[in-house]
């Protein structure tokens, strides 16, 4: 607005407008009656009470001359930044500010604006013109502690100093108004609010010279404070911009009030004033007054908690330990009271009056919040707190304490164990097969958040596995299996997915997959197929993703494509055949056995880790499935009448839901037999004392305190000790059981982690009866290391192994008179043309070679007396597995002829041998070539997984290879 001199009336000309005043006063009142009379009359009041001629407050006339000098020189300025806003200013006068507190924000931006702030003193945090307007407004107003709306200070205090945040109005005015609100709840908040409240200083230092950078500047202007204190990096590089220390850390507690998941919370101390509450249980003290001033109603539920328990004897069916509750819960009342101003006035009231239960209104509101705040506190940056020197609040760590023993709270009172994941959408809950009381979460929270439909459609899914009869053949646990297989299909190929097909998914759902000729489908077959291809998945994890998104396909009615096979054959060539770095060595495994036995030696063993080594021992000596050895009932271990013998038989089966096999039926299939695992003979002899411990002396005592209908009244692999057990029954889970042998071995300074497919087939048995022989043997030798004990005691090794061989290859040396015996025969997975089919595998001689003319000087005798002439080949089909010309195919036709050879012609030659003492060595030729069967038989499972099931599969069926026909008198074709 722009003030036209030449229209301003001077009335009275002769007449001193402005009497009683020098001609410096004079000279100034002039210049502002020029401009607004009101503003003129407002101010000449001030200099009469500067004066003495009118009651009122004001300053000395030194100081008011200042101030009048200041505002008169910028008044035209500031008439013409405020524009058609200097109305109200020109005709109210200073009420106009005193009466409207925006409107003075707006003067007094400008005044930041255009004041030359280069000219002031660089420890002054306001311009001149400001101060000079607050003068003048609180003089007219006869108001001392009047303070400009930019500044704070403590309420109800005399003489309280104010400071003030006008710097930021050269960001924003709404950055003034955030960072007071901020500043004043920080100062209420402390209980030393005379000392909080000078931060306010330096935290405005801090923020202007964030400031400079044009990119934060920006940033506050559009977003606030937020826009800093939500993201690390910006966190970082304001505070580094600070000047000084104390302006660092002033910024740090604005930051902190303003959003704490990047730097924590600031300290808030409760009211001394606070109801003591103090509760004790096992020699652990604490005190609830923090919980109680947050809520009586939740100190309560707390104490009625460990009441309950302290008359269970510490016993809880579900929720976690009382100690970790007493010891935790009460800081919980300390974090919910840091971050409070998070909630709103609703959330804050409804935890006062319904306590703990409140975090499970709202679908879990409260409980997400509290877990997510949480998380953020214990994941945040702790290397820029050292990198700036700064000094957490409160451990992120506590924070997850405090939350857990909430959820324990939470638990006892709603009687199911509580998981924040269960209030999620994005969670699919299944029952856990540790714990009955408790459930495993699998998130599809990228599906739910991309393809809305898709994850309805798997939810279904879960609901249909877990509950329909069609399905419960498949165990809880593989229903869990199934999605964590499928889920990851969608991930992996959204990225070839085009946007239209997008689409299609989030809003059809499954039904997307079959739509526009199966595209979709088609389109997530090629990219298992090329993953696969390029070795980035096995041949095994290909099968498996195809077979699960096939079953998904027509549990929603869809049909199926049979498109882009995955080739066994290109498996075999494209991936690395398995080698002896997939399996443990004899030292690592007689590592392993000597530190099992090492820590079963020790006295006063928790049962849990008993049992974690009990079940590491059965596992490395058969090498048995470890999920069906968890899931052993104690009908699955028994003992028969064999042969005027007692012999021990354990049923392995995976566990299938409602299956059992009825043994007290005589008409039993024998299909229901087949499906169990039946292990009988050796292998179960070198473990049945370690399962009769389990389940008579480890386990025993747990079932019978079971109530008939408990889930786990039969297990064997059932614990009540460990962590967060708390007298509840569990049962052992592959993941636990993994997790705990491997930290107890670390703890014992092994260095090989126990991991059952490392196990070679067949199990470890014969290494592991070495090691506990001489463990036995020296009584002192658990005072020993593993090196100490290798080298002065333990007398098993690799050149053992092969002087057994050495003795194996000499005897049937002498069985196969006159030709070549060789170790180690060849499997291979493709054959040359040259090659002969023998009933055995294949055969790589030309003829007329030391095997022919040793097989034609053996039959000689036969040959002349049928007038034979010799063929120059060898015929001797026993000697095949030991002659240096036999090539085993890795597939199931060629297993099931050496399974042919094994379970038929070697049991003819083991049924002809006589009980008389002049049977020789004939039993030991047996009992190596069976031997020498197995062994080449491990191999091509080695080699083409799965062949050897396949081959042993198609034997039970059909009987005997054809090609053994003629050479078994005992058995019997199909």
């Amino acid at each position: 607005m722009t003030i036209n001199k030449s229209k301003i009336s001077y009335i009275g000309a002769n007449k001193p407008m402005f009497p009683q005043c020098s001609p410096v006063y004079t000279t100034q009142l002039d210049i502002i009656n020029s401009v607004s009379k009101k503003v003129a009359s407002d101010a000449y009041l001030v200099v009469r009470r500067s004066l003495g001629f009118e009651n009122g407050w004001a300053s000395s006339e030194q100081v008011t001359v200042k101030h009048l000098k200041v505002f008169t020189a910028n008044l035209t300025k500031l008439v013409g930044q405020l524009g058609d806003d200097a109305s109200r200013l020109i005709s109210q006068g200073f009420q106009a500010l005193f009466s409207d507190r925006d409107y003075w924000m707006k003067i007094e931006k400008c005044a930041e604006t255009i004041f030359p702030r280069e000219t002031s003193e660089r420890s002054k945090a306001v311009s001149e013109l400001s101060e000079a307007i607050l003068y003048l407004v609180k003089s007219c107003k006869n108001n001392a502690d009047l303070i400009s709306p930019s500044s704070i200070r403590l309420p109800n205090r005399e003489k309280a100093r104010a400071y003030t945040l006008a710097p930021l109005y050269h960001v924003s005015t709404e950055l003034v108004l955030e960072c007071q609100s901020l500043l004043m709840r920080y100062v209420m908040a402390s209980s030393k609010p005379e000392l909080a409240i000078v931060k306010a200083r330096g935290a405005v230092s801090g923020l202007v010279m964030a400031a400079k950078d044009n990119v934060i500047k920006d940033g506050l202007r559009k977003q606030g404070l937020r826009f800093i204190a939500s993201d690390a990096d910006k966190c970082l590089t304001s505070l580094s911009a600070c000047a000084t220390r104390s302006d660092r850390r002033a910024l740090l507690v604005l930051l902190r009030e303003c959003d704490p998941t990047i730097l924590g919370p600031n300290r808030k101390d409760i009211p001394t004033t606070v109801k003591s509450i103090p509760v004790e249980y096992a020699g652990i003290r604490r005190n609830l007054k923090a919980v109680h001033f947050i809520s009586p109603t939740m100190a309560q539920q707390a104490q009625d908690y460990l009441r309950s328990v302290s008359e269970e004897c510490g016993k809880s069916q579900v929720g976690n330990s009382p100690k970790e509750i007493v010891s935790n819960f009460p800081i919980l009342g300390r974090w919910i009271y840091q971050l409070q101003d998070q909630l709103d006035t609703g959330d804050r009231q409804l935890i006062y009056h319904k306590g703990a239960l409140a975090f499970l209104e709202n679908k879990g509101k409260l409980l997400r919040w509290l877990y997510e705040m949480s998380q953020s506190l214990k994941n945040r940056n702790t290397d820029m707190e050292k990198k700036l020197s700064i000094r957490s609040t409160l451990a992120g760590s506590s924070l997850q304490k405090s939350y857990i023993a909430l959820t324990g709270v939470l638990s006892f009172l709603t009687g199911h164990r509580i998981k924040v994941e269960r209030y999620y959408p994005y969670y699919l809950e299944f029952p856990h097969e540790g714990d009955p009381h408790d459930f495993r979460y699998f998130s599809i929270q990228y599906i739910y958040e991309n393809y809305p439909a898709l994850s309805q459609d798997l939810i279904k899914a879960k609901k249909k596995l877990l509950g329909s009869m069609k399905h419960d053949a498949r165990a809880d646990v593989s229903v869990y299996s199934f999605f964590r297989v499928l889920k990851p299909i969608f991930e992996f190929c959204d990225e070839v997915f085009t946007e239209q097909e997008r689409k299609s998914l989030a809003k059809e759902g499954a039904r997307a997959l079959s739509s526009n000729q199966h595209r979709i489908m088609k389109k997530c077959l090629e990219q298992i197929q090329q993953r696969f291809k390029s070795g980035e998945i096995a041949s095994e994890t290909a099968h498996n993703y195809q077979r699960t998104l096939k079953e998904f396909t027509a549990m929603n009615g869809l049909t199926w494509v049979d498109s882009f096979p995955i080739d066994a054959g290109r498996a075999r060539l494209v991936n690395k055949q398995k080698n002896t770095d997939d399996y443990y060595t004899l030292d690592e495994a007689a590592q392993l056995a000597y530190h099992i036995e090492h820590l079963l030696a020790k006295e006063n063993l928790p049962r849990l880790h008993q049992l974690w080594l009990r079940v590491a021992r059965i596992v490395l000596k058969t090498n048995w499935n470890l999920s069906p050895v968890l899931n052993l009932d104690v009908d699955d271990l028994f003992e028969v009448e064999f042969a005027g013998k007692r012999t021990y038989l354990v049923r392995l089966f995976k566990p299938r839901a409602l299956y059992a096999t009825q043994w007290n039926h005589f008409d039993a299939h024998v299909e229901e037999l087949l499906v169990d695992d039946i292990k009988v003979g050796k292998e179960v002899v070198a473990v049945v004392r370690d399962l009769q411990f389990i389940m008579n002396n480890l386990s025993a005592d747990i079932r019978f305190s079971l109530s008939d209908t408990h889930p786990f009244k039969k297990s064997l692999m059932i614990f009540n000790d460990g962590l967060h057990s708390n007298g509840r029954a569990k049962r052992l889970t592959e993941g636990s059981f993994k997790k705990g042998i491997n930290e107890l071995l670390s703890e014992s300074n092994c260095p090989i982690v126990f991991t059952p497919t490392k196990i070679r087939k067949g199990g470890l048995n014969f290494i592991y009866r070495q090691v506990s022989k001489e463990l036995r043997k020296y009584n002192a030798v658990s005072n020993h290391t593993w090196e100490v004990f290798k080298k002065n005691y333990f007398r098993y090794d690799e050149k053992a192994s092969e002087e057994a061989l050495s003795y194996a290859i000499s005897i049937m040396g002498d069985y196969f008179h006159g030709r070549p015996i060789i170790d180690k025969i060849k499997i291979v997975t493709e054959k040359d043309k040259y090659w002969q089919q023998v009933p055995n595998g294949l055969c790589a001689s030309l003829g007329n070679d030391l095997h022919s003319h040793a097989y034609e000087k053996a039959h000689h005798a036969l040959f002349k007396a049928l007038d034979i002439e010799g063929s120059g080949r060898c015929a001797d089909f026993n000697a095949c597995l030991w002659c240096e010309h036999y090539r085993g195919i890795a597939d199931a036709e060629h297993a099931y002829r050496v399974m042919s050879y094994r379970d038929f012609v070697i049991a003819d030659m083991e049924a002809s041998i006589g009980e008389s003492l002049n049977t020789g060595l004939q039993k030991e030729y047996v009992r190596l070539l069976r031997q020498r069967v197995d062994e080449v038989l491990a191999d091509m499972e080695v080699i083409n997984p799965g062949c050897c099931q396949l081959a042993e599969a198609f034997l039970k069926e059909h009987g005997i290879h054809p090609d053994w026909g003629l050479y078994s008198t005992t058995s019997v074709m199909r």
